[in-house]
Protein backbone atom coordinates (compact mmCIF):
# COMPACT_ATOMS: atom_id res chain seq x y z
CA UNK A 1 0.00 0.00 0.00
CA UNK A 2 0.83 3.58 -0.65
CA UNK A 3 0.66 6.08 1.60
CA UNK A 4 -2.40 8.83 0.88
CA UNK A 5 -2.10 11.92 -1.25
CA UNK A 6 0.62 14.27 0.12
CA UNK A 7 1.82 17.78 -0.39
CA UNK A 8 5.51 17.79 -1.16
CA UNK A 9 4.75 20.94 -4.19
CA UNK A 10 0.77 20.67 -4.55
CA UNK A 11 0.16 16.85 -4.77
CA UNK A 12 1.66 13.89 -4.94
CA UNK A 13 -0.07 11.10 -6.71
CA UNK A 14 -1.22 8.07 -4.93
CA UNK A 15 -2.43 4.97 -6.17
CA UNK A 16 -3.59 2.60 -3.02
CA UNK A 17 -5.51 3.05 -0.10
CA UNK A 18 -4.97 2.90 3.13
CA UNK A 19 -7.35 1.53 5.61
CA UNK A 20 -7.63 2.14 9.49
CA UNK A 21 -7.86 -1.63 11.78
CA UNK A 22 -12.07 -0.83 11.88
CA UNK A 23 -12.40 -0.74 8.24
CA UNK A 24 -10.97 -3.75 7.49
CA UNK A 25 -13.94 -5.59 8.65
CA UNK A 26 -16.25 -3.66 6.41
CA UNK A 27 -17.38 -5.76 3.40
CA UNK A 28 -15.32 -5.79 0.53
CA UNK A 29 -17.60 -4.32 -2.02
CA UNK A 30 -17.61 -1.58 0.69
CA UNK A 31 -13.64 -1.51 0.64
CA UNK A 32 -13.53 -2.11 -2.80
CA UNK A 33 -15.78 1.38 -3.53
CA UNK A 34 -13.49 3.45 -0.90
CA UNK A 35 -10.42 2.72 -2.98
CA UNK A 36 -12.21 3.62 -6.19
CA UNK A 37 -13.01 6.93 -4.78
CA UNK A 38 -9.47 7.32 -3.31
CA UNK A 39 -8.28 6.42 -6.91
CA UNK A 40 -11.25 9.38 -8.43
CA UNK A 41 -9.86 11.88 -5.58
CA UNK A 42 -6.02 11.25 -6.67
CA UNK A 43 -6.46 11.13 -10.33
CA UNK A 44 -8.71 14.62 -10.18
CA UNK A 45 -5.61 16.16 -7.52
CA UNK A 46 -3.57 15.45 -10.67
CA UNK A 47 -5.57 17.83 -12.61
CA UNK A 48 -5.94 20.62 -10.06
CA UNK A 49 -9.77 19.75 -9.70
CA UNK A 50 -9.41 20.39 -5.82
CA UNK A 51 -13.45 20.30 -5.50
CA UNK A 52 -13.87 16.71 -6.99
CA UNK A 53 -10.94 15.23 -5.60
CA UNK A 54 -11.99 16.92 -2.34
CA UNK A 55 -15.59 14.83 -2.78
CA UNK A 56 -13.92 11.87 -3.96
CA UNK A 57 -11.77 11.70 -0.69
CA UNK A 58 -14.94 12.08 1.41
CA UNK A 59 -16.88 9.93 0.09
CA UNK A 60 -13.75 7.20 0.56
CA UNK A 61 -13.79 8.00 3.91
CA UNK A 62 -17.35 7.55 4.67
CA UNK A 63 -16.90 3.91 3.80
CA UNK A 64 -13.14 3.17 5.11
CA UNK A 65 -12.79 5.59 7.83
CA UNK A 66 -8.98 6.53 8.17
CA UNK A 67 -7.54 9.88 9.38
CA UNK A 68 -4.99 9.86 6.37
CA UNK A 69 -8.00 10.18 4.00
CA UNK A 70 -9.88 12.94 5.70
CA UNK A 71 -6.34 14.42 5.68
CA UNK A 72 -6.17 14.49 2.17
CA UNK A 73 -9.96 15.52 1.62
CA UNK A 74 -9.11 18.91 3.75
CA UNK A 75 -6.01 19.83 1.57
CA UNK A 76 -8.30 19.59 -1.53
CA UNK A 77 -11.10 21.64 0.51
CA UNK A 78 -8.51 24.26 0.79
CA UNK A 79 -7.12 24.32 -2.71
CA UNK A 80 -10.61 24.76 -3.73
CA UNK A 81 -10.94 27.76 -1.42
CA UNK A 82 -13.30 26.32 0.71
CA UNK A 83 -11.81 27.29 4.09
CA UNK A 84 -14.76 26.02 6.31
CA UNK A 85 -14.54 22.57 5.36
CA UNK A 86 -10.54 22.45 4.87
CA UNK A 87 -10.75 23.55 9.27
CA UNK A 88 -13.07 20.60 9.87
CA UNK A 89 -11.37 17.97 7.78
CA UNK A 90 -7.74 18.91 9.25
CA UNK A 91 -9.41 18.72 13.30
CA UNK A 92 -10.93 15.32 12.65
CA UNK A 93 -8.47 14.03 11.07
CA UNK A 94 -6.46 14.81 14.17
CA UNK A 95 -9.19 13.21 16.57
CA UNK A 96 -9.08 9.96 14.28
CA UNK A 97 -5.20 9.53 14.28
CA UNK A 98 -3.79 7.46 11.48
CA UNK A 99 -1.51 9.97 10.45
CA UNK A 100 2.04 10.77 9.48
CA UNK A 101 4.29 12.58 11.93
CA UNK A 102 4.49 14.86 8.94
CA UNK A 103 1.01 15.49 8.06
CA UNK A 104 0.26 15.88 12.19
CA UNK A 105 2.40 18.52 12.44
CA UNK A 106 1.09 20.34 8.89
CA UNK A 107 -2.49 20.03 10.19
CA UNK A 108 -1.59 21.25 13.09
CA UNK A 109 -0.09 24.24 11.86
CA UNK A 110 -2.92 24.63 8.93
CA UNK A 111 -5.66 24.32 11.39
CA UNK A 112 -4.08 27.17 13.66
CA UNK A 113 -3.82 29.21 10.61
CA UNK A 114 -7.78 28.58 9.44
CA UNK A 115 -8.99 29.20 13.31
CA UNK A 116 -7.81 32.63 12.99
CA UNK A 117 -9.31 33.65 10.36
CA UNK A 118 -12.71 31.55 10.68
CA UNK A 119 -15.66 31.31 13.16
CA UNK A 120 -16.76 28.02 14.78
CA UNK A 121 -20.17 27.63 16.09
CA UNK A 122 -20.74 24.50 19.08
CA UNK A 123 -24.19 23.54 18.47
CA UNK A 124 -25.61 21.61 22.01
CA UNK A 125 -29.69 22.17 21.96
CA UNK A 126 -32.15 20.59 21.20
CA UNK A 127 -30.15 17.17 21.38
CA UNK A 128 -31.07 14.33 18.68
CA UNK A 129 -32.57 16.76 16.47
CA UNK A 130 -30.54 17.04 12.82
CA UNK A 131 -29.25 20.93 11.84
CA UNK A 132 -27.51 22.04 8.81
CA UNK A 133 -25.25 25.19 9.34
CA UNK A 134 -22.51 26.21 6.77
CA UNK A 135 -20.82 23.21 5.51
CA UNK A 136 -22.61 20.85 7.93
CA UNK A 137 -25.52 19.14 6.60
CA UNK A 138 -28.62 17.12 8.10
CA UNK A 139 -26.00 16.32 11.31
CA UNK A 140 -27.09 15.33 14.45
CA UNK A 141 -26.80 17.80 17.47
CA UNK A 142 -24.43 17.97 19.46
CA UNK A 143 -21.86 19.23 16.41
CA UNK A 144 -19.98 21.80 16.38
CA UNK A 145 -18.56 23.00 12.94
CA UNK A 146 -15.98 25.99 11.53
CA UNK A 147 -18.14 28.80 9.42
CA UNK A 148 -17.03 31.82 7.42
CA UNK A 149 -17.35 34.90 9.88
CA UNK A 150 -20.83 36.82 9.35
CA UNK A 151 -24.56 36.03 9.39
CA UNK A 152 -25.40 32.32 8.95
CA UNK A 153 -29.17 30.49 9.65
CA UNK A 154 -29.32 27.24 10.93
CA UNK A 155 -32.27 24.98 9.58
CA UNK A 156 -33.55 22.44 12.76
CA UNK A 157 -35.29 19.45 11.07
CA UNK A 158 -38.62 19.03 13.19
CA UNK A 159 -39.95 15.79 14.82
CA UNK A 160 -42.75 15.96 11.81
CA UNK A 161 -39.66 16.74 9.12
CA UNK A 162 -40.84 20.35 9.47
CA UNK A 163 -37.70 22.60 8.80
CA UNK A 164 -37.13 25.90 11.27
CA UNK A 165 -34.69 28.73 10.66
CA UNK A 166 -32.96 29.87 13.05
CA UNK A 167 -30.09 32.85 12.57
CA UNK A 168 -26.93 33.18 14.18
CA UNK A 169 -23.72 35.13 13.77
CA UNK A 170 -19.83 34.68 14.20
CA UNK A 171 -16.80 36.45 14.08
CA UNK A 172 -13.59 35.61 13.15
CA UNK A 173 -11.71 33.71 15.80
CA UNK A 174 -14.61 33.34 17.48
CA UNK A 175 -16.26 30.26 19.39
CA UNK A 176 -20.08 30.69 19.85
CA UNK A 177 -22.05 27.95 21.95
CA UNK A 178 -25.47 27.66 20.38
CA UNK A 179 -28.64 26.65 21.87
CA UNK A 180 -32.28 26.49 20.18
CA UNK A 181 -35.32 25.64 20.69
CA UNK A 182 -37.86 24.66 17.66
CA UNK A 183 -40.77 26.53 19.50
CA UNK A 184 -38.72 29.35 19.36
CA UNK A 185 -41.07 31.72 17.52
CA UNK A 186 -39.07 35.18 17.41
CA UNK A 187 -35.22 34.77 18.99
CA UNK A 188 -35.05 36.74 22.57
CA UNK A 189 -35.47 40.24 23.17
CA UNK A 190 -36.77 40.86 19.69
CA UNK A 191 -39.50 44.04 19.20
CA UNK A 192 -42.83 42.27 18.87
CA UNK A 193 -45.01 43.29 15.96
CA UNK A 194 -47.94 44.91 16.57
CA UNK A 195 -51.31 42.79 16.48
CA UNK A 196 -53.48 44.27 12.78
CA UNK A 197 -57.23 44.94 14.88
CA UNK A 198 -60.53 44.84 12.60
CA UNK A 199 -61.64 48.24 11.92
CA UNK A 200 -64.52 49.79 14.23
CA UNK A 201 -68.39 49.87 12.87
CA UNK A 202 -68.39 53.53 12.33
CA UNK A 203 -72.38 53.68 12.06
CA UNK A 204 -72.69 54.93 15.80
CA UNK A 205 -70.65 57.91 15.14
CA UNK A 206 -71.87 58.54 11.49
CA UNK A 207 -75.12 59.19 13.24
CA UNK A 208 -73.84 61.66 15.66
CA UNK A 209 -72.16 63.48 13.35
CA UNK A 210 -75.17 63.57 11.13
CA UNK A 211 -77.44 64.95 14.33
CA UNK A 212 -74.41 67.21 15.06
CA UNK A 213 -74.51 69.17 11.94
CA UNK A 214 -77.89 69.25 11.40
CA UNK A 215 -78.08 70.75 15.25
CA UNK A 216 -75.07 73.39 13.56
CA UNK A 217 -77.41 74.10 10.77
CA UNK A 218 -80.54 74.74 12.52
CA UNK A 219 -78.35 77.39 14.52
CA UNK A 220 -77.31 79.10 11.53
CA UNK A 221 -80.59 79.29 10.64
CA UNK A 222 -82.00 80.54 14.07
CA UNK A 223 -79.06 83.32 13.79
CA UNK A 224 -80.64 83.94 10.77
CA UNK A 225 -84.43 84.75 11.98
CA UNK A 226 -82.93 86.23 15.04
CA UNK A 227 -81.27 88.98 12.71
CA UNK A 228 -84.72 89.03 10.98
CA UNK A 229 -86.22 90.01 14.73
CA UNK A 230 -83.11 92.35 15.30
CA UNK A 231 -83.84 94.37 12.11
CA UNK A 232 -87.33 94.98 12.74
CA UNK A 233 -86.93 96.26 16.11
CA UNK A 234 -84.38 98.47 14.70
CA UNK A 235 -86.91 99.70 12.20
CA UNK A 236 -89.44 99.78 15.68
CA UNK A 237 -87.41 102.12 17.77
CA UNK A 238 -86.43 104.20 14.82
CA UNK A 239 -90.22 104.64 14.47
CA UNK A 240 -89.99 105.52 18.10
CA UNK A 241 -87.73 107.85 17.84
CA UNK A 242 -89.61 109.88 15.07
CA UNK A 243 -92.72 110.10 17.31
CA UNK A 244 -90.18 111.90 19.64
CA UNK A 245 -90.51 108.95 22.05
CA UNK A 246 -94.08 109.43 22.02
CA UNK A 247 -95.52 106.37 20.58
CA UNK A 248 -95.90 103.62 22.93
CA UNK A 249 -96.71 100.68 20.93
CA UNK A 250 -93.65 101.57 18.76
CA UNK A 251 -91.25 101.33 21.68
CA UNK A 252 -92.88 98.04 23.07
CA UNK A 253 -92.86 96.66 19.59
CA UNK A 254 -88.94 97.37 19.59
CA UNK A 255 -88.22 95.89 22.80
CA UNK A 256 -90.16 92.89 22.35
CA UNK A 257 -88.65 92.04 18.76
CA UNK A 258 -85.23 92.60 19.76
CA UNK A 259 -85.85 89.74 22.91
CA UNK A 260 -87.34 87.63 20.24
CA UNK A 261 -83.81 88.18 17.94
CA UNK A 262 -81.90 88.10 21.37
CA UNK A 263 -83.75 84.31 22.40
CA UNK A 264 -82.69 83.21 18.96
CA UNK A 265 -79.22 83.84 18.84
CA UNK A 266 -78.50 82.20 22.43
CA UNK A 267 -80.36 79.60 20.67
CA UNK A 268 -78.27 79.62 18.01
CA UNK A 269 -75.13 79.80 19.86
CA UNK A 270 -76.13 76.84 22.36
CA UNK A 271 -77.00 74.38 19.53
CA UNK A 272 -74.36 75.34 17.50
CA UNK A 273 -72.01 74.63 20.59
CA UNK A 274 -73.76 71.25 21.15
CA UNK A 275 -73.33 70.53 17.52
CA UNK A 276 -69.87 71.23 17.10
CA UNK A 277 -69.10 69.15 20.31
CA UNK A 278 -71.22 65.64 18.99
CA UNK A 279 -69.49 66.16 15.61
CA UNK A 280 -65.90 66.60 17.18
CA UNK A 281 -66.08 63.92 20.03
CA UNK A 282 -67.62 61.48 17.72
CA UNK A 283 -66.12 57.95 16.95
CA UNK A 284 -64.22 57.97 14.08
CA UNK A 285 -61.77 56.12 11.75
CA UNK A 286 -58.23 57.16 11.54
CA UNK A 287 -57.73 60.45 9.16
CA UNK A 288 -55.68 60.35 6.15
CA UNK A 289 -52.30 62.17 7.15
CA UNK A 290 -53.20 65.06 5.19
CA UNK A 291 -56.79 65.50 5.97
CA UNK A 292 -58.48 69.21 6.72
CA UNK A 293 -59.87 70.28 9.25
CA UNK A 294 -63.43 72.15 9.77
CA UNK A 295 -63.74 75.23 11.90
CA UNK A 296 -67.37 76.55 12.99
CA UNK A 297 -68.32 79.81 13.83
CA UNK A 298 -71.59 81.76 15.39
CA UNK A 299 -71.62 85.14 15.95
CA UNK A 300 -74.77 87.99 16.31
CA UNK A 301 -74.87 88.18 12.17
CA UNK A 302 -75.04 84.84 11.81
CA UNK A 303 -73.07 81.04 11.28
CA UNK A 304 -69.59 80.39 9.48
CA UNK A 305 -67.93 77.58 8.13
CA UNK A 306 -64.30 77.49 6.97
CA UNK A 307 -62.22 74.21 5.98
CA UNK A 308 -58.36 74.56 6.67
CA UNK A 309 -55.86 72.26 4.76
Amino acid sequence: MLPPVGKPALFGLATGLLLAPGARAQSGSETQVAAQFFEAGAAAAKKGEFRVCAEAFTEAHKRAPHGATLYNAAMCWEGAKDRARAANGYAESLKLGGLSEAQSKQAKKKLVDLQAALGKLEITEPKGTRASVGPIAQTRIPFETFVEPGDHEIKLEGPEGEIVERGVSVAAGQLKVVKLELDEDEPAGAPQKPTPTEPADDSAGNLQRTFGFVLVGASAAAAGVGLGFYVSALGAKQKFDDSDHKDAGAREDAIDRYSVARAFWIGAGVGAAAGVTLILLAPKKQAPANAGSLRLGVHPSGASATWVF
